[in-house]
């Protein structure tokens, strides 16, 4: 629910979420509705290499938390190739540029999440299953 109040924020909008700033990109976005809720997916980044999207990844997959399981609301869901991260003028090799948290899941399987829309900021955009 408290990812519902980031609705409207600007791409790249700053915000405090229980004391704590989060620069509201993909990642920024997920982790304060997260921390809203009290957990830091944060606090591990620092293990890891490459952009943000990955570190949230690797930190997931290092809690057991990275599954293809029926999707629920609450779930992280990540793409690949939504831009050419590594600049090489090439389409189909930039692994993990894109996180998004899933806050509704209708009986046909569409599925409503929240993300960092780079023109609109935060909104909420659905994909048929």
């Amino acid at each position: 629910k408290a990812a519902y109040s980031l609705l409207g924020n600007k791409p790249n909008a700053q915000v405090s979420v229980r004391g704590k700033n989060f620069i509201l990109d993909c990642v920024g976005t997920v982790a304060a509705s997260f921390y809203a809720a009290g957990i830091d997916i944060t606090k591990n980044f620092g293990k890891y290499g490459g952009n943000g999207v990955n570190r949230f990844y690797q930190t997931l997959k290092a809690e057991g938390a990275v599954s293809a399981k029926e999707v629920q609301v609450g779930d992280v869901i990540f793409w690949d190739n939504t831009w050419d991260r590594n600049y090489d003028k090439k389409f189909g090799n930039d692994p993990l540029t894109h996180t998004a948290l899933v806050v509704k899941v209708e009986e046909d399987g569409t599925i409503h999440y929240l993300h960092d829309n780079y023109v609109y900021g935060i909104v909420i955009e659905f994909m048929m299953r």
